[in-house]
């Protein structure tokens, strides 16, 4: 209207605030089935320009107007790496958060009854659902007000309240009886978790002086800055630990409580046993009987897996017949953590392909792109297999630096590392200290006849 005749629009408009929105979730409401539901006969703009007050008013419902059976919300664009979740996978994020959201501020039932775009949110209060948030919709609006919570009890059908207050308190007195077994659950996570026990924790998340892990139970783990390494003085835990990596870690302490433990994984402290396993058993509990009939189980699976053994008679100086048990720990402990390794080098974004000369030739573009910074990548050594070199320019020439590869990690200037990133650490903090040649004196003469990593190096990188 004001567009159409400016010069109607008089002086009392002149406080008139303006407010922009953003029309792209009225967008959607225009064009879905609610719109027509909730406003027949209305035309696309005036959907629009209700949808963006609406929006305006109350973000939360209009975001749950169109979580209906359409699913109309997986239109709206929320990220420019959506387009990697499916769409179960986006409606799924979009629900818990509707959730979260919608438990945490609730919904005004007197004001949606007068104004019923305002039950949309009540699907997703916890315990109802879109079934029986409609079937309680409808029996509010009939109910036309709600002032007590026994008119909300009566007008919902919901007569046998008392009992269910009768239920609720047979409940609560089980469990106040209960709490007096909480020794039981103590038990129970101590014959899974005890301090000194070895475990396997994922870093979920790096924060200031502590890492915050995941067990293999599921189970929160903290791991303190002072306790990852002897020296952990010398860099941030952030430059260290990344989400995602995997360590070996000794149980320090247990807070039953909050179902949380403390780890520590300090080289001193892994070979120390300051920390031992010790379990409060049952005192009828025969210790000794029980291990000696796990040691006779386990003499018994041996002895039946030599009676079905065939050695191979082969003559060679370094053939030996194993079984499966003792080729399964080869695996697990060797060759599994080395490929592991491997791929996570060849994968590395400072990771080149190609000979020595090439990878110095792509050194040197990128040094004249970037002529004040000191550029570096890795690549695989053709010369010494099994091992790679870590190439980089300070001013004009390339420099060459060997890194043994080890199912412990990585193998640089005598020193070892866990993963790829305390090595770019440590070298970027001693690159200019002297270059030692005992290790690649090793190396030459160690790889030509037998590298623990030759022909795990050749068949994964000819794969990637």
């Amino acid at each position: 209207m004001v567009e159409e005749n400016p010069r109607d629009v008089g002086h009392a408009m002149d406080g008139l605030s303006i407010v922009y929105g953003d029309e792209s979730l009225p967008r959607l409401y225009e064009n879905s089935r609610i719109s027509s539901d909730q406003l027949p006969g209305q035309s696309s703009i005036v959907k629009r320009a209700v949808a963006l007050g609406r929006y305006l008013q109350n973000p939360l419902a209009m975001v749950a107007t169109l979580c209906g059976p359409g699913r109309e919300i997986l239109s709206w664009k929320l990220s420019s790496l959506e387009n990697f979740l499916n769409p179960d996978e986006k409606y799924g994020m979009i629900e818990r958060v509707l959730v979260d959201v919608t438990n945490q501020v609730g919904v005004d039932i007197n004001l949606a009854i007068s104004h019923e775009w305002l039950f949309a949110p009540l699907q997703f209060i916890s315990g109802l659902g879109p079934r029986k948030a409609a079937s309680l919709q409808r029996s509010l609006v009939r109910a036309g007000a709600i002032f007590t919570r026994k008119d909300f009890v009566t007008v919902h059908g919901l007569e046998s309240y008392g009992l269910a207050q009768e239920l609720a308190k047979d409940v609560y007195d089980e469990d106040i009886g209960a709490d007096t077994n909480d020794d039981d659950d103590d038990d129970a996570l101590e014959m899974t978790l005890a301090e000194g026990r070895i475990v396997q924790a994922t870093v979920h998340r790096v924060q200031g002086q502590k890492a915050i892990c995941v067990l293999e139970s599921g189970l929160t783990g903290i791991l303190m800055k002072e306790d990852y390494s002897d020296d952990w003085r010398k860099a941030e835990l952030s430059d260290r630990l990344h989400e995602g990596d995997i360590l070996t870690c000794k149980i320090k302490s247990i807070q039953k409580n909050r179902y949380q433990v403390f780890l520590v994984c300090r080289e001193s402290e892994m070979r120390s046993n300051q920390h031992q396993y010790v379990r409060h058993l049952d005192p009828y509990y025969h210790e000794e009987q029980s291990r000696l009939s796990r040691q006779d189980k386990a003499h018994k699976e041996k002895e039946l897996a030599r009676k079905h053994f065939k050695p191979r008679m082969i003559v060679h100086p370094h053939f030996h017949n194993i079984t499966l048990d003792e080729a399964k720990e080869v695996m697990d402990r060797y060759v599994d953590p080395l490929v592991s390794h491997l791929k996570g080098m060849l994968s590395y974004r400072k990771f080149r392909k190609g000979s020595k000369a090439e990878v110095d030739e792509l050194l040197r573009i990128e040094k004249s792109e970037n002529p004040m910074r000191i550029v570096y990548c890795f690549s695989i050594s053709h010369e010494h297999l099994g091992t790679f070199i870590l190439t980089y320019i300070k001013s004009t020439n390339a420099h060459h630096q060997c890194i043994g590869l080890y199912p412990k990690g990585f193998k640089f200037r005598n020193r070892m590392f866990e993963d790829i990133d305390q090595l770019v650490a440590y070298f970027q903090r001693h690159i200019d200290d002297p270059r030692s040649t005992q290790f690649l004196r090793s190396i030459s003469a160690r790889v030509p006849m037998r590298s623990p990593a030759t022909s795990v190096v050749n068949s994964v990188y000819l794969n990637a």
